[in-house]
């Protein structure tokens, strides 16, 4: 795909086309507002980390709401007030709610995350009347490239619901397929976006979002709004899956059952688990999940990096499969750690 059609099937929550009928995007003040640091947001860490925005297990899991929960939402929403979406149909007839979830669940995305990007992009869910017609023909900003006009043909609740599905399904094939996105995101891989720092996905979901949003924007937009806006719908909605992250996604010490499914330089998986050879030392990574620890495999004397156990993710500290024990540095004896191994 070349970069023009990109940033026609791209947009920021910044774009030139915006909700309010005065052109500006009118968001409730309670999307900017953090919630507290309780760790009961599902698929999201609590903290707002720019490399890691929600689990692949909350992105992808398109059954978690059926669209009598995204009507019911509708009627009652975070915001203490039945937004107009209720009242909003489709050109087949299809109330909204019932087209959403419809469309998650054809592309194997969550609804939560149409939910937040219709949020995030246009501010609607929040609205309690109807605004500029212009405004809901461009509900999610596909079609919308920041500095330019948005195309006539993404024009349409229902055009523009499809497109933004259609666009998290095309990214999660590149990815699939062994790529990167059409925006050049891939887990593992760092990448510029348009704030002009680098981030490095830890996940498909994050880099899919900076693919749609190529922002952070923290604090005032973004994908940092993204994050925020679901931390809040999730706990209106009551979404229960996930509900502590899953443990070091994609990094040492993470589940997996490949290779490829450990987004670091030189990943393997071994036992089920991520980790890569060592000496003495192993990397860490920034932002949550991250301290790990270099131990000698019983089974063939090597080194292998695993994660330290953290009582703040879980019960144990570690994953479900995996058991907390007392182990000391491979190159080390005088050096212990309590880590997570897996369970044989």
């Amino acid at each position: 795909m070349n970069r023009v059609l990109l940033l026609l099937l791209s947009c920021a929550s910044a774009c030139t086309v915006t909700g309010g009928d005065d052109g500006s995007v009118e968001h409730d003040p309670l999307d900017y507002e953090e919630l507290g640091t309780d760790g009961k947001a599902d698929g999201v860490l609590s903290v707002f980390y720019a490399n890691r925005l929600v689990s692949d297990d909350a992105f992808f899991d398109s059954a978690a709401m059926s669209a009598d929960d995204v009507q019911r939402f509708f009627e009652q929403t975070p915001y203490g007030r039945r937004s107009f979406l209720a009242g909003v149909r489709v050109a087949s007839g299809e109330l909204l709610s019932a087209a959403l979830v419809r469309t998650a669940s054809e592309r194997g995305l969550n609804p939560v995350v149409l939910l937040v990007t219709l949020q995030k992009e246009r501010g609607l869910v929040s609205r309690t009347s109807a605004p500029s017609q212009r405004s809901l023909d461009y509900a999610f900003g596909c079609g919308c490239p920041d500095g330019g006009s948005c195309s006539l043909a993404y024009k349409g609740i229902d055009k523009q619901l499809a497109c933004a599905a259609d666009a998290f399904q095309r990214y999660a094939d590149d990815l699939d397929a062994g790529g990167t996105t059409v925006g050049g995101f891939k887990p593992g891989v760092a990448s510029r976006v348009l704030d002009g720092v680098r981030v490095t996905p830890a996940n498909r979901a994050t880099a899919m979002l900076y693919t749609y949003t190529p922002w952070i924007q923290q604090g005032v937009g973004g994908n940092w709004l993204f994050w925020n806006i679901w931390r809040r719908y999730s706990v209106g909605l009551g979404y229960q899956r996930g509900l502590s992250a899953p443990f070091n996604e994609g990094f040492i010490g993470g589940a997996c059952s490949a290779d490829d499914e450990c987004y670091y330089q030189g990943g393997v998986c071994v036992d089920g688990m991520c980790s890569l050879p060592c000496t003495s030392l192993c990397p860490d990574r920034a932002g949550g999940f991250a301290t790990t620890f270099c131990v000698t495999n019983d089974a063939d004397g090597l080194g292998w990096c695993v994660a330290q156990c953290d009582a703040g993710l879980t019960a144990s500290g570690c994953d479900a499969d995996q058991v907390c024990e007392s182990r000391t540095r491979s190159s080390d004896s005088t050096v212990a750690r309590d880590v997570c191994l897996p369970v044989y």
